[in-house]
């Protein structure tokens, strides 16, 4: 005799936490350039309503195939949905608390450091928590559609709490970010060069291995107490200073490659 048990099955995007979300990509992989087998698939299938309807592998694998069919189709279907960028969401903490966070009010006004915490954790699902805690943080003052902030003290403030937002809060977070994203890589091409992963110059070895610390660093003028105020700075200005310091010193060099001829 079969036991009963309960399936939740989300009605929409939002019913889908970013924890439920890591753990359903994490554990379903397919091998890159190779279509996946029907065992593959099927296996994903199963993964799919372990993840996100709360039951286990073998609840999965004794429904009905008419109902386990009607529920794969169904949340293929959610996530077919547009997912707009979300300004503000709420979550309720383990005490019960309702808390509001809000996205960044002006993405031109970020700083170098969330820029780069978010240059570090955007492209990697397993750390998609992180990024949304640079992103959303805590609304302390709200009138009509205008809203502040907290200030960035770090990803790992909020990262724990932002594995429960929902994955459209993510989705759509990382799509309104991403094209911000290729504008500052596009406007500072001289410093970024052919590859941004790892900070600027990344594709030199002294950048690869460095990363952002070089540039933090010459924004400080090596002065290691000033590391953490620098990071604070707009992230526009410091690029902008980055670039007409690279400007200058290739000029610099060339000037003196002249006069020694």
């Amino acid at each position: 005799m079969s036991k009963t048990f309960t399936l939740s099955i989300p009605k929409e995007l939002s019913g889908i936490s970013l924890r439920q979300y890591q753990k359903y990509i994490k554990t379903v992989k397919y091998e890159e350039g190779k279509e996946p087998t029907k065992e593959e698939i099927d296996f994903a299938n199963v993964k799919l309503l372990e993840c996100f309807c709360g039951i286990t592998l073998k609840q999965a694998y004794d429904l009905p195939l008419t109902e386990f069919s009607g529920i794969i189709a169904h949340i293929a279907e959610l996530f077919k949905e547009n997912t707009p960028l979300q300004r503000t969401f709420e979550m309720t903490d383990p005490k019960g608390v309702t808390v509001k966070f809000g996205f960044i009010p002006k993405l031109d006004d970020i700083s170098l450091g969330e820029f780069i915490d978010l240059d570090k954790y955007i492209s990697d699902w397993q750390e998609m928590h992180k990024a949304l805690a640079v992103l959303y943080r805590p609304v302390v003052f709200e009138k009509k559609e205008l809203y502040l902030i907290e200030d960035y003290e770090g990803s790992d403030k909020y990262s724990d709490v932002m594995l429960d937002a929902p994955v459209n809060v993510a989705l759509g977070a990382t799509v309104f970010f991403l094209p911000f994203r290729q504008r500052v890589v596009e406007t500072y091409d001289g410093l970024f060069g052919e590859s941004v992963e790892g900070g600027l110059g990344a594709s030199a070895n002294f950048g690869a291995k460095w990363g952002w610390y070089q540039s933090i660093y010459g924004l400080a003028q090596g002065d290691p107490t000033k590391f953490k105020d620098v990071t604070k700075l707009s992230l526009f200005q410091c690029l902008t200073w980055l670039e007409f310091e690279k400007e200058k010193n290739e000029l610099e060099r060339k000037m003196i490659k002249q006069n020694t001829r």
